[in-house]
C-alpha cells in the first residue's frame, strides 16, 4: 500500500505549487445575518455539525489544524477563516448549530506541545508548497509513524506532556466560546467532546454532548 501511494504521488503533476493565495478578495463580505425561525408544530429541518476538531485535538493539530474554537463557530456561522494550508475558506450555506467536539484525552496537549517548539518543523503549507513527490507523503508517514501509529505511541509522545492545568485551559476556552456564540433560537451552541475508550484500541469513539451548559470542569 505504501508503495501504491508513492506512486502515485510521484506520478502526479504540480500545476502550481505555490498552492492558494493567502488573501482572496472573493471572501472579503462579511458573514450573512442569522435568521430566526417561528415554531414550526410540525417540526423544522436544521442541519448542523456535531463533530468539530479543534487544534485541542492531538490528531487534529498534529495533521496541521491550527484554528481554535473561535475559528470553528466563525466558520459554521458562514465568516471566513484560513484553511490549515493558509487560504481562506467559508461555507455556501451557515450551519443552523454547532458544536466543538475535541478529544477528550490530551485535550491541548499537542498544542501547547507545538507551541513551545515551534519553528523545529516545517508547516503543513511549507510541505505542500514544495510540489515534491517524495516530500508531501514522506511528511505525512512521518507524522503517523512518529506519534499516532498506536496507543503506546501517543502515550507516549502526548502522555508526557499531559498537564491538568492545560487541559483545564482548553476545556474553558471550549465552554467559554459556545457561550459566547450561542444564540437560541438563530445559531444554538451545544457542549461536548469526543470520548474514546482506550484499552488495547478497539473502539468506536463517541461524541458527549450536553443539554445545557451545566458541564464538568477538568
Amino acid at each position: 500500500m505504501v508503495a501504491a501511494l508513492l506512486a502515485v504521488f510521484a506520478c502526479s503533476e504540480v500545476d502550481d505549487p505555490s498552492l492558494a493565495p493567502l488573501e482572496d478578495p472573493r471572501f472579503d463580505a462579511p458573514a450573512p445575518p442569522l435568521r430566526s425561525l417561528p415554531r414550526e408544530p410540525r417540526r423544522n429541518v436544521f442541519w448542523g455539525d456535531l463533530h468539530i476538531h479543534t487544534s485541542y485535538s492531538y490528531d487534529a493539530y498534529t495533521f496541521g489544524v491550527r484554528s481554535l474554537p473561535e475559528d470553528a463557530y466563525r466558520y459554521a456561522k458562514g465568516d471566513t477563516i484560513q484553511h490549515a494550508i493558509g487560504y481562506p475558506i467559508r461555507l455556501s450555506r451557515p450551519l443552523d448549530f454547532a458544536a466543538v467536539t475535541d478529544h477528550a484525552e490530551y485535550l491541548g496537549v499537542a498544542r501547547e506541545m507545538g507551541e513551545a517548539r515551534s519553528g523545529e518543523e516545517a508547516t503543513l503549507r511549507d510541505v505542500l508548497a514544495t510540489g515534491s513527490p517524495w516530500r508531501i507523503p514522506a511528511n505525512y508517514f512521518r507524522v503517523i509513524f512518529s506519534s499516532m501509529s498506536s496507543l503506546e505511541k501517543r502515550d507516549e509522545v502526548f502522555g508526557r506532556g499531559a498537564d491538568p492545568a492545560v487541559s483545564s485551559r482548553a476545556w474553558r476556552d471550549v465552554i467559554e466560546t459556545a457561550e459566547r456564540h450561542n444564540e437560541p433560537g438563530r445559531f444554538p451552541t451545544l457542549l461536548g467532546y469526543e470520548w474514546s475508550s482506550m484499552p488495547e484500541d478497539p473502539n468506536l469513539h463517541r461524541n458527549v454532548i450536553y443539554r445545557s451548559g451545566a458541564v464538568p470542569g477538568i
